[in-house]
């Protein structure tokens, strides 16, 4: 929930110059200073009209791969950090801006990290491919996790 005074009913005002809107950015640097680190995904939530997780993903877990798409507009590769441990896939970065306070803007700029559970996959012949401020990532399964996939029966009682 935001901590500006203004709500949907009252539209969108200029709350940038409000005392409350400069307190929550802090606040939200803040946060994601002291914890950013140590718990995996966590980024404290811009104040954007219907942000809830930022960047967007699009995840498929296919048959021998999964796909992990990411919504990363305004950004290049070289903002962003991909790693794999212990089958957790770990995309974070930093959205760079500067704008002067006095301008009424609601793109959010800062740090973020999102963290996603690929399982057993193979790093070594895993890709990333950047395209139209989409991140595309593939990450092959490994064979055994492949092979270990057993259909249960389930049966009437």
């Amino acid at each position: 929930m935001a901590l500006v005074p203004f709500g949907r009913r009252r539209g969108l005002a200029r709350f940038d110059d409000h005392p409350a809107a400069a307190f929550q950015r802090e606040m939200n640097r803040l946060l994601d200073e002291m914890f950013g680190d140590l718990v995996p995904g966590f980024t404290a939530v811009p104040a954007v009209a219907g942000a809830n997780l930022w960047p967007r993903l699009e995840i498929k877990d296919e048959e021998k791969q999964v796909v992990v798409s990411a919504d990363l507009p305004g950004l290049s590769p070289e903002d962003v950090k991909l790693e794999v441990k212990d089958g957790i896939l770990t995309l974070s970065g930093e959205k760079k801006g500067s704008r002067e306070d006095k301008t009424y803007s609601e793109r959010w700029y800062g740090a973020f990290s999102r963290a996603i559970e690929v399982g057993d996959v193979d790093v070594e012949k895993a890709t990333a491919e950047f395209k139209n401020g989409v991140l595309t990532i593939t990450l092959p399964k490994k064979a055994e996790a492949a092979d270990s996939v057993k259909r249960i029966e389930i049966k009437a009682a």
